[in-house]
């Protein structure tokens, strides 16, 4: 990964900090403004020759401010206080900076990285004095610039000059006892091919709705500091776009009240479609009250840190039916789900989707992935022979090269699964026994003579084992760390997360049974009479009898919605065919697996009622609804509601800002509440009515409230 190339690892450094000492004795714009200039013209160096100009009016604007705008208390505590104390965090640079240095993030990789405040603070100080090189849009395409260089150009206006207090009342609280003390967790989240979910996952999702809180008073940024929340930034795919010129939007005011996020624009590359950023740890230091008309500045006393997730919407300024398409509301539905979760991930890179519009070669388009949906995937039979020699080593290294699963914690309110490479509960060992059988089971020498034509039954057992192997190993096991790690969770840890794991292997290893079982019974057309066994074992369900007939493979769309432990003991014990030679298996009982993790299930995101898991309720509001990018009010509101519920969280605390188009918020909530309505209703209910939209085209027509309003539960 590449490194940042920071101010203080440049050559002309000492010459820096030599002009820093001149601004901090400063006592005049003039002196001050002089120092910044000379400072500007040694650093700020752009790679294209046509922006490589010096221009000596940057800074009046500045000077301006200072002389005119600030009263003499006030110009006395900025030359006496406020700017030696900026000067003093820019030469502290050297030595707050990470001793393996600054990483950038980049695209399709997720990772985290911990600023430190006082590693925050002199970034931003040395943002102040434009120390960094320039960037533009052309050397620089998925960078920002990180100078105030063009900052100051714009201190005519007022909303501008609110931006400067806030930033300045930052460092004046620098002056705290304590406030160079913590850190700030930034996140890049990337969610992956196998994570990213299908318009059919959504559809079939029996997650019901989460609570609604509705704000119709009041702002997103006043909402309660001191409770735990997840405050939602409508950033913009470059993070920061304008905040350090003259733009005014809610990510702009967000950003310029939590100066510490300036420092993310050094080394944080654009979103893309299957990205979301987490800031966790920046302290809000200040408000800026309606900042596009009369713009007023308020000062927090105590700044208090906070969690912010930043997500960008997709701009329909020019075409907004296009925002009711299927691909672009299941990319608002995954981002916003990818910010909601509330996870982080490991700094190592990982199995990445590309989408429309990414930097890297174009692998799987928005809304091509699979998701979570189980298919029956057509596979040749070279294909599966190939496959069983490396099916195999993963099962020789499943036990040896598996981390802990689960730890118990020194609280007292740790996990009481304690899980180790040896495996030392019962249900581990169990499953652990069932992997041995499965490994000696693939040394079966029906695969071995390559010129041997497998039979049915053959095709059948290398089917079923490369099936239920690689589901078991790359998604029922994804949690388990082999080179990389699991998502945890950015604030804390808790121990429904961590059963979620468990829960989660042993119902992937019941559904592919149930499957493998529902896909023979539709796949042989004749049976012939079965032969008499010693041995019974719980694979009853699944055997199969030769057949004289070809079996055709046929793809077929299913769904299986397990809901209790009754529901998978009626699909083992029906009747169903057996193989002519038995499968030698252990005898396990299913209902011994599913006694251990009993309640384990219910937790699971999914299953039931949604468990917050530890997650922060989410504070919202109207998503890329503005005049600059013409999202629809209520469209927006469902997508937030939905990705919130399939998320866990306890609670969506949504903000209308007074908006008249959500004015029967309360009405459509408490109905779709009443009518215990699920993701996959509330789903299927919008995208009829975004279908509508496009074909009718109609002005007057009814709102997707109105027809949430009037509909009931829609049917399957």
């Amino acid at each position: 990964m590449a490194l940042v190339m920071l101010p203080c690892d440049l050559p002309w450094w000492p010459a820096v900090v030599k002009q820093l000492d001149k601004a901090a004795l400063a006592r005049n714009s003039q002196d001050l403004i002089g120092a910044m200039q000379r400072i500007h013209d040694m650093c700020n160096i752009s790679l294209d020759p046509d922006e490589d100009e010096q221009d000596p009016d940057l800074f009046v604007g500045f000077a301006k401010f200072i002389d005119e705008d600030l009263g003499p208390g006030e110009r006395e505590q900025m030359f006496v206080k406020t700017i030696p104390k900026i000067v003093e965090r820019a030469k502290a640079l050297r030595n707050t900076k990470p001793p393996q240095g600054l990483y950038f993030s980049l695209q399709q990789q997720g990772d985290h990285v911990e600023y430190s405040y006082g590693f925050a603070s002199s970034l931003v100080a040395n943002a102040f004095f434009s120390t960094y090189p320039k960037r533009t849009v052309k050397t620089h395409p998925t960078l920002g610039d990180f100078n105030f260089t063009n900052f100051f150009k714009y201190l005519h206006l007022n909303s501008q000059k609110i931006k400067l207090q806030s930033i300045l009342q930052y460092f004046e609280f620098l002056e705290t006892d304590g406030a160079l003390e913590g850190r700030m967790l930034v996140s890049r989240q990337v969610m992956t091919s196998k994570q990213w979910l299908t318009i059919e996952d959504w559809l079939e999702s029996n997650v019901p709705l989460c609570p609604l809180t509705i704000r119709h008073v009041g702002r997103l940024e006043r909402v309660d500091t001191d409770a735990k929340v997840l405050h939602v930034c409508f950033a913009s795919s470059r993070f920061g776009e304008g905040v350090l010129e003259d733009a005014i939007s809610q990510e702009t005011v967000h950003i310029a009240t939590h100066p510490e996020m300036l420092a993310v624009i050094l080394s944080v590359e654009a979103l893309e479609d299957n990205e979301v950023l987490i800031v966790d740890g920046a302290r809000h230091v200040s408000r800026i009250n309606n900042p596009k008309q009369k713009a007023t500045f308020e000062s927090i006393p105590n700044p208090n840190p906070v969690t912010v997730c930043c997500m960008d919407a997709d701009n329909y300024s020019l075409k907004p039916l296009e925002q009711f398409e299927e691909d672009n509301i299941l990319r608002e539905m995954n981002k916003s789900l990818l910010g909601f979760r509330q996870r982080h991930l490991p700094a190592s890179p990982t199995e990445t989707v590309s989408l429309d519009g990414a930097a890297c070669p174009d692998g799987v388009k928005r809304g091509g992935s699979r998701g979570f949906v189980l298919r029956d995937e057509t596979v040749d039979e070279d294909f599966l022979k190939a496959s069983l020699e490396a099916e195999q080593k993963w099962l020789g290294k499943f036990k040896y090269t598996q981390q802990p699963v689960l730890q118990r914690k020194d609280t007292n309110n740790s996990s009481k699964y304690s899980f180790s490479t040896e495996y030392s509960s019962d249900f581990c060992s169990e499953l652990e026994e069932v992997y041995e059988q499965l490994s000696k089971w693939l040394d079966d020498p029906i695969a071995s003579d390559e010129n041997h034509e497998l039979e049915a039954r053959d095709r059948a057992v290398i089917q079923f084992a490369g099936s239920l192997l690689r589901r078991a190993l790359s998604e029922s096991f994804a949690g388990v760390p082999v080179q990389e790690g699991e998502p945890q969770l950015i604030i804390g840890t808790n121990d429904v997360q961590q059963k979620h794991k468990l829960a989660l292997a042993v119902r992937s290893l019941s559904l592919e049974l149930a499957r493998q079982r529902n896909k023979r019974q539709q796949s042989i057309s004749d049976t012939e009479d079965q032969q008499e066994v010693e041995e019974e074992d719980f694979m009853d369900a699944f055997e199969v009898q030769e057949s004289p007939k070809k079996v055709e493979s046929k793809r077929n769309k299913w769904t299986i919605n397990l809901t209790s432990l009754k529901e998978l003991e009626t699909l083992l014990e029906e009747e169903s065919p057996t193989f002519s030679r038995r499968l030698q298996f252990p005898e396990i009982n299913i209902k011994n697996i599913y006694s251990d993790v009993e309640g384990i299930n219910n937790s699971i995101p999914g299953d039931s009622s949604p468990q917050d898991g530890g997650l922060f309720p989410v504070a919202t509001g109207n998503w890329g609804c503005g005049s600059r990018l013409k999202g629809d009010p209520q469209l927006k509101l469902v997508i937030q509601w939905l990705a919130a519920s399939l998320a866990g969280v306890p609670r969506l605390i949504y903000y209308t800002c007074g908006n008249p188009n959500l004015s029967k918020l309360d009405t459509v909530s408490r109905v779709l509440t009443d009518r215990r309505w699920t993701v996959g209703d509330l789903s299927t209910a919008m995208l009829r009515f975004a279908v509508q939209t496009l074909r009718d085209q109609v002005k007057g027509r009814n709102s997707l409230f109105d027809e949430l309003i009037g509909h009931d539960k829609p049917s399957p």
